[in-house]
């Protein structure tokens, strides 16, 4: 019998056309959730005026686009044949480095400079930062600075050669120049990392993850533990493991790939995941810590840190709080910040490479202003970060404007978007200094 193969690829187009509505209305198999960002459009009853305002027609429409049977495997299949065959990835930032590394777009261009904000810029945020451990120290509270790892630093052999470029200038490299000058109580954690790559017995960086490994998670919980214990000269509970299985990466280790959404997993990496017990000892001392920082304190935040502290709170990018004394999240603003401030012995700011041109969000101006005098508590509401956001909206909106940010991002060798934020920042810094005048 003759093989027909326009018949076989005619059978196989319509079993793809069919099995969607198959899927819809018998569930013949068990579909895994969409990764990431992604939130499916939910339904829209149909009323007179849903019908005659057009939205349940609009609504409609992306509740069935996102709801047809095997939606979400025909969008992995979809990224899969992108990722095998054109080495893309369909999320959003992510570059697929050598050898099928994984990175984010702004860990690139931290490494090489691009989002160099200025030597002056970071001075001035550095000068505001010793200006606040004098302070605190005058306080008897601990402050602390953590420069955590970054992957584009971290894995420099890997980026893809369509994203290499001249080596510039970086912002963790004056941060930390500034650090060591200014005497500013700190942990660099980026170069230390760096320096133990080929040391280390385990990754201490994921190959298809974004953050440190869990294995460098807990070893940088370890020195943070044991550099405040030394500042407050108290013995308070450690942690410590017996026992380290190694197995397939998953979880943090995989937050890149699991983003991707693709078809089949990646080749496996094997990664070291320690047991993790936390000493309660009689005589032990447990201080009350307040941690501003970026994603990278979420993997000792969820390890169970909070056994440690006698209060353990979490102020995510100084934009929402998470502490095991909340319900649930609180924005912000809902925090007595002064009164959060003073009811905690030790405060620490950490932050990976691609944040430093923001470093801090806002949560070092803040205390600054109010330490030195110059805003009074009423005022802490007003963000600068906030300001900031909104001068970026009006600079877009101004054809001119964008146009002469593009130039001195192209004369910089920067991202448009970090060329955008220093502009922003100085316009925000210079009607504040008239405002003072």
């Amino acid at each position: 019998m003759k093989i027909n193969i326009k018949h076989i690829l005619l059978c196989t187009i319509m079993v793809f056309l069919f099995l969607p509505l198959l899927q819809e209305n018998f569930n013949l198999s068990k579909i895994r959730p969409l990764a990431g960002d992604y939130v499916p459009a939910k339904d829209v009853p149909i009323t007179r005026h849903t019908w005659f305002n057009k939205e349940f027609q609009e609504q409609k429409e992306k509740f069935l686009h996102d709801h047809f049977g095997y939606h979400n495997t025909y969008i992995r299949l979809h990224n899969q044949i992108s990722f095998a065959l054109f080495k893309k990835a369909k999320a959003n930032g992510v570059v697929i480095g050598k050898e099928n590394y994984l990175y984010e777009d702004k860990y690139i261009e931290a490494y090489y400079g691009q989002d160099f904000i200025g030597i002056d810029s970071i001075k001035k945020k550095m000068l505001m930062v010793s200006f606040l451990a004098d302070t605190f120290k005058k306080m008897n509270k601990t402050f602390l600075v953590v420069f955590a790892p970054g992957k584009g630093a971290y894995f420099p052999e890997f980026i893809p050669e369509s994203r290499k470029a001249a080596q510039g200038i970086t912002n963790i490299e004056v941060y930390l120049k500034f650090a060591k000058e200014m005497k500013i109580p700190h942990i660099d954690f980026h170069t230390w990392f760096i320096q133990q790559k080929n040391k280390s017995p385990y990754p201490l960086v994921p190959r298809y993850g974004i953050h440190w490994s869990q294995y460098g998670s807990i070893l940088a919980t370890d020195s943070i533990l044991k550099t405040i214990e030394l500042d407050r000269n108290l013995d308070i509970p450690n942690i410590h493991w017996d026992k380290i299985t190694t197995e397939k990466a998953k979880d943090t280790d995989i937050d890149i790939e699991k983003g991707m959404n693709l078809l089949f997993r990646l080749q496996p990496e094997l990664m070291a995941y320690p047991q993790v017990l936390f000493d309660d000892t009689v005589g032990t001392t447990k201080p009350s810590v307040l941690v501003i920082a970026d994603s990278y304190y979420w993997q000792i935040f969820a390890m169970g840190i909070s056994n440690i502290f006698n209060r353990s709170d979490f102020w995510y990018y100084f934009k929402s709080a998470h502490s095991p004394r909340y319900e649930k999240t609180k924005k912000i603003e809902e925090v007595d910040v002064l009164d959060e401030i003073k009811q905690h012995e030790v405060i620490i700011l950490m932050s990976t490479d691609i944040h430093l041109p923001e470093f801090g969000w806002d949560f070092i101006e803040t205390m600054f202003n109010y330490y030195n005098g110059k805003i009074d508590r009423e005022k802490l509401d007003m963000k600068y970060n906030d300001q900031i956001e909104e001068m970026k909206e009006y600079i877009r909106l101004d054809e001119k404007w964008m146009k002469s940010i593009k130039e001195k991002a192209k004369e910089r060798n920067i991202s448009v978007d970090s060329m955008l934020y220093i502009d922003a920042k100085w316009s925000v810094d210079e009607n504040e200094m008239k405002k003072n005048k």
